[in-house]
């Protein structure tokens, strides 16, 4: 817990800093250079995975190192495991929901808010600075009660994200933002440190690598049918739905005895 405490973090410290200078940077040089500047970031980042070196451990099977091999392992794993299924649901539905809202992030503030890049960037960082201080307060903590910690972290999202949704001016919608980031923190932390405290140590990473997978590609539709939809229906009422699927993944897993009463046994 502690340590996926920190990664979140250093994640959300970055996050923070880079959404509000992001919104900065659009507003003084228009949104094509801050694309440029955006594509130049993730080439950065191929570069530096290029030259990063992780050893194979010996003791991996030879169809383990065939990156579709070892996602049917993976797979085979969560078909297996109650806790497992249970936890991918809740990945997936949650990715969809949260495309969703992502999407009618920019049209909300715009023809609600009048707002423009640098309110994007604003709201943003808000949500950063929440996610760093829940992140930090929870390695400090070194929360043991993670499956308590996943499902209240929905729930709190949801309840932000429900604000930010109804909010009619910018002191309405910054705390809201502010909520959203806390609850984030929760679900994200108790949700890695949940797969990490059941999943045996040998197909670990392939069962991590195919719940992010399979969640990207939910979230991908999720992000186009909320576009879509915040196109040809009321923005509010769209991420105002996607919120209260938060609330309601929040609710059954609190309803879930596995995932409730599921703990950590160390602090690492």
């Amino acid at each position: 817990m502690t340590a996926n405490a920190l990664d979140q973090l250093a994640a959300s410290l970055v996050f923070a800093l880079a959404w509000g200078a992001s919104g900065a940077i659009v507003a003084l040089l228009g949104p094509a250079r801050g694309l440029l500047i955006d594509a130049a970031t993730f080439f950065v980042s191929l570069l530096a995975i290029a030259w990063a070196r992780w050893p194979i451990p010996a003791t991996i099977a030879d169809d383990a190192r065939n990156p579709f091999s070892a996602l049917l392992i993976g797979a085979r794993w969560l078909r297996a495991s109650q806790l497992g299924r249970t936890v991918l649901l809740a990945q997936l539905a949650q990715a969809f929901a949260a495309g969703c809202f992502f999407a009618g992030i920019g049209p909300h503030l715009q023809r609600n808010l009048g707002g423009d890049a640098t309110t994007y960037g604003l709201q943003g960082a808000v949500y950063g600075v929440a996610l760093l201080l829940g992140s930090w307060a929870i390695g400090q903590r070194a929360v043991r009660r993670i499956g308590l910690l996943y499902a209240l972290g929905f729930i709190l999202n949801g309840l932000g994200n429900s604000g930010f949704a109804l909010a009619s001016s910018l002191t309405m919608l910054l705390p809201a933002a502010f909520v959203a980031g806390l609850g984030a923190a929760a679900f994200t932390i108790g949700e890695i440190t949940l797969l990490q405290a059941n999943i045996p140590p040998a197909v670990r990473g392939r069962v991590i690598a195919l719940t992010i997978l399979l969640a990207t590609a939910v979230a991908s539709g999720g992000i186009a049918l909320g576009g879509w939809l915040a196109d040809h229906a009321q923005v509010r009422v769209v991420m105002l739905v996607a919120s209260l699927a938060h609330i309601g993944i929040g609710a059954w897993l609190w309803a879930d005895a596995n995932v409730r009463k599921s703990r950590t046994t160390t602090q690492g």
